[in-house]
């Protein structure tokens, strides 16, 4: 087997969800390293009762959100996620999240 992808992130509680919404954007969306790791956020869990969202969300998402009894909060970050992917070429593509300052080395 090859190399397909390594991601990760700090943030608590919030890794699982950062990293999984992260996977799930180049899984299914295949979006590079990149958009993955910058595209918005969602983020829930038992308590606090609400769902905690970065900013990039429309208007439309979240009122149809509240209109199902959501709670609604924005939050800066759920997580910093950090991805490097092997691209279908071979070559190895890293995703930095803006959310944080970062910077990626290679040899």
């Amino acid at each position: 087997r090859k190399f397909f992808a390594a991601l990760g992130a700090p943030g608590g509680s919030r890794i699982i969800n950062g990293v999984f919404q992260a996977v799930l954007n180049i899984l299914t969306y295949g979006q590079n390293a990149q958009t993955a790791v910058t595209f918005p956020r969602i983020h829930h869990q038992w308590s606090p009762d609400q769902i905690s969202h970065e900013i990039g969300f429309s208007a439309d998402t979240l009122r149809l959100l509240r209109g199902l009894g959501h709670k609604t909060s924005p939050i800066y970050a759920v997580a910093h996620v950090l991805a490097i992917v092997r691209s279908p070429d071979g070559s190895l593509d890293v995703g930095l999240d803006p959310r944080r300052p970062a910077f990626a080395e290679g040899y």
